[in-house]
């Protein structure tokens, strides 16, 4: 598994709400990605795993090979969401996600699939709101056409 940090999204102070009252503080949000090559039970609990080891809150998945959208709570208290095709019949080696930490699961305001490649997570922060991308790309052994569509 291939481990990146993001530091450009380090500096948020997230002050979570819930009912218009302050419900938790941190001083850091730590954003990375991990490409997990296919999304297993025993990698997600790895994942659970390092995220509580380095202090990342929000960890951008890619390549995850699941059909079809999901969301689910994970008997650690992790928030997982899963952006996949809608075609169960085809092969699929894209699929990205997130794997929110429960500290900041309740700042979650929303989530956007544009596809199985691309997907966006809305998080309340102080002062407003903020928006983290995650997006897999395809590589250069896909066909030419596959390539052009994801990046128009």
């Amino acid at each position: 598994m291939q481990f990146i940090v993001h530091s450009a999204v380090v500096n948020i102070r997230p002050d979570f709400f819930r009912g218009g009252r302050l419900r938790t503080s941190a001083s850091n949000v730590l954003v990375a990605s991990w490409n997990v090559e296919c999304l297993t039970e025993s990698k997600l609990v790895e994942l659970q795993i390092h995220m509580r080891q380095l202090d990342i809150w929000i960890l951008c998945l890619q390549e995850t090979h699941k059909h079809k959208s999901a969301y689910y709570v994970t008997s650690e208290g992790f928030l997982v969401i899963l952006s996949g095709s809608d075609d169960e019949d085809t092969e699929e080696y894209a699929g990205v996600g997130f794997l929110i930490a429960p500290g900041i699961r309740r700042s979650i305001i929303g989530f956007t699939q544009a596809s199985a490649r691309i997907a966006a997570l809305k998080l309340r922060v102080p002062g407003g709101k903020a928006s983290v991308s995650n997006a897999y790309a395809p590589h250069s052994g896909k066909p030419t056409e596959e390539r052009q569509q994801f990046f128009h």
